[in-house]
This record gives structure tokens, sequence and C-alpha cells, in this order.
């Protein structure tokens, strides 16, 4: 389920970032009943550079793939609630009491690795953070730099750059 949203987000952000559209049914195959996608979300993914792009429909996958995950186990509850009422429906409420624990496992292994990818997220950023700190002061060090004092001002007959001593003057002829 989450492979899958992540090639289906990928595959929607570059034609989107490429200048294409998408059609209505593409949108809502990528999108969860209740969290609905737009052309101008994944345009803004497009224009990010390639890793934080990644990053970013990874991310989104993930909340795409917990919501799915939550509408699945309401619908199926639902269903089980309706089979409920009906004694003759054993096998199917045995089934969808099944499903319904299948999909609550799957819930919880998802909110783990969404905790343990946002915690990795928070080093990540961390770490970028402080290398491009770092490269702000390296770079700053070695920086060319104007001179520290004032150039020297020279007043006829008395040149800096000479030692003090007389400046050499054109002659006229």
């Amino acid at each position: 389920m989450f492979a899958r949203a992540v090639e289906s987000l990928t595959a929607a952000v570059e034609s989107v970032g490429a200048g294409g559209r998408l059609a209505a049914s593409e949108i809502a195959a990528i999108s969860v009943p209740g969290v609905p996608l737009s052309e101008p979300i994944l345009a803004r993914l497009a224009v990010l550079p390639p890793a934080e792009r990644q990053l970013a429909i990874q991310k989104l996958a993930t909340a795409l793939t917990l919501a799915r995950l939550e509408y699945l186990l309401q619908t199926t509850e639902d269903q089980l609630r309706q089979a409920a009422v009906h004694p003759s429906q054993t096998h199917q409420r045995a089934a969808l009491e099944e499903r319904i624990e299948a999909l609550y496992r799957a819930q919880a292994r998802f909110r783990a690795l969404k905790q343990n990818a946002d915690s990795l997220t928070d080093v990540l950023a961390a770490i970028e953070r402080a290398a491009h700190a770092h490269e702000g002061r390296t770079v700053g060090q070695t920086a060319p730099r104007g001179p520290r004092t004032p150039a020297p001002v020279s007043t006829p007959g008395q040149g800096p750059w000479l030692g003090g001593g007389l400046e050499l003057s054109p002659t006229r002829s």
C-alpha cells in the first residue's frame, strides 16, 4: 500500500512538474476519501530539489497510507456492524473481524514506522542545519576581504609607496 502510494505520487509529481495535467480519476487514485490532493500541491512538490522532493513524497505517502488504513478500518467496522444484525452471516462476521484485527496491526506497525521516520527526519534536518552553518562559517573564513585599514593617501612629495621619499613626477620638456 505504501510502496504503491510512493510510486503513484512520484509519477504524479513528475507529470505535473513537466507541465502535464492530471485527470480527476488520477487525482482520485492518489487521494484518500476525506483527504483530497490537488495539482497545486503536487506542483509545489515538483519544485523541490530531488532529495527533498523524495523525502516529502514519502512523508505524504505515509500520511495518505495512514488515512487509507483508517478509512478501511471504518468501512470494515461498518460492514461488521451490518453483518452482526443477521445471525446467519457468522462466516462473514468472522472474516470481517479477522480483517479488522489485521488492519489494526498494520496501522500500529505503520504508525511505529512513521514515528521512526519522523525521528530520522528530525536527525537529518539537524545534520543539514549543522552542515549549512559549518559551510557558512567556512566560506566566511575563506572569503576574500577588503583591506582592514584605509588606503594611504599620498601627499605631493611624500609617497607612501616609496618609503616616504620623494615621488617621481614626470618632467616637463
